[in-house]
């Protein structure tokens, strides 16, 4: 059986981002009101980390992401809060980010060999994925848990999407690229 060992560089990326994952969890910082809605950035470090890293370190990311939503959830009072307290709706989705970013990142690149359209479409699809994956599994959740809230839910789900999910996806295009370049600079 063949091991593949972790460079200690690529590990203390990993650290740094998922200490980035975690200050932004915790700070204002990590949602930005806009108006009547909030952009998250807490996905950001996770598509970052999938590009300059690669797909399994962004599982990796998704990961601490997705705990992250698990243990705020743990203390939070809402019934929707308790949804979240279900690893299939607070950690799973989150797996997916690095994925689907690094995958779009790949595939954007190998057909146009332009790194900074690749980076924004995989930024985009990184995005998009958090948010799709974590509302459906949400909605689904409902179902199961409160089937008379389900209405409510759909209702938020379609604000969510229509709002903040396109600001969200609009402004990790806008950010994740120079950032991704800073670092392919500086090795990666």
């Amino acid at each position: 059986m063949e091991s593949k060992k972790v460079s200690v560089k690529d590990l203390t990326v990993l650290g740094m981002l998922s200490g980035i994952i975690v200050l932004l969890a915790y700070t204002p910082i990590g949602l930005i009101p806009l108006g009547p809605i909030s952009a998250s950035t807490i996905h950001i470090p996770v598509i970052v980390g999938a590009m300059i890293l690669g797909p399994k370190k962004g599982i990796a990311l998704g990961t601490v992401m997705g705990t992250i939503s698990f243990i705020r959830a743990l203390t939070a009072p809402g019934w929707l809060d308790q949804l979240f307290r279900n690893p299939l709706v607070s950690i799973l989705p989150r797996v997916f980010i690095g994925v689907a970013a690094y995958y779009m990142y790949r595939w954007i690149k190998d057909v146009s060999q332009k790194d900074t359209i690749a980076y924004i479409m995989g930024s985009i699809a990184g995005s998009l994925t958090n948010t799709i994956l974590t509302l459906g599994a949400l909605t689904i959740a409902t179902t199961f848990a409160f089937p008379d809230k389900l209405q409510e839910v759909v209702a938020l789900v379609v604000t969510i999407v229509s709002t903040s999910g396109l600001v969200e996806a609009i402004g990790t295009g806008l950010i994740v690229p120079p950032i991704v370049y800073a670092l392919k600079k500086l090795r990666y």
